[in-house]
Parts: C-alpha cells; sequence; structure tokens
C-alpha cells in the first residue's frame, strides 16, 4: 500500500510488515511478528490490513494492529463500510 511517502509490504510466511522509503532508498520492517498479513490498503491516513492468520481486517495505529472485523476460520463474513452509492434513478443526472 502507498501512503504517499512510503510503500507497505507483507512478508506472509514471515509474519512482518515492511516499510520502503524511496526517499532513503531503504526498506525496513515497520512492525515484526505482526501475523499472516496478505494485503495492505492505505485510505483516509489509515493502513488496513488483511490478516488471513486471524480471519480478519484490521488497521495499523502506531506499531499495533487494530482488529475492526474478524470471521470464524471456514466461514464467509463480511464487513459493511459506510457507501453512499448514487441510486439508479440518479446516475444519469
Amino acid at each position: 500500500a502507498w501512503d504517499g511517502s512510503n510503500l507497505w509490504f507483507p512478508d506472509v510466511k514471515g509474519g512482518k510488515l515492511y516499510r520502503y522509503s524511496p526517499k532513503s532508498g531503504k526498506i525496513t520492517v515497520a512492525v515484526d511478528e505482526i501475523g499472516r498479513i496478505s494485503a495492505s490498503f492505505y485510505n483516509h491516513g489509515k493502513l488496513y490490513l488483511s490478516d488471513n492468520g486471524a480471519s480478519s481486517i484490521a488497521w495499523l495505529q502506531g506499531n499495533q494492529k487494530v482488529t475492526l472485523s474478524t470471521s470464524p476460520p471456514n466461514q464467509i463474513g463480511t464487513i459493511e463500510f459506510p457507501i453512499n452509492l448514487p441510486s439508479e434513478s440518479n446516475r444519469n443526472n
């Protein structure tokens, strides 16, 4: 995930979260032992994480993972976000 200054990327098997700074050209371990993060997404000032090991969605606060939603293993879960989409009748206006 790109936050405007750094590129964040997980090591799923190693359980680490890395940060690459193009300005310094260095890759650093941002968070050690963060879990099995398979994806990251940056939006509205927060780095969101998909934790496959814990079947959860979380965001990063400092170097701590804050869980937003969990799903029991082997079950499909949904996460609802407040999204305002135009109705069918207003799309062409």
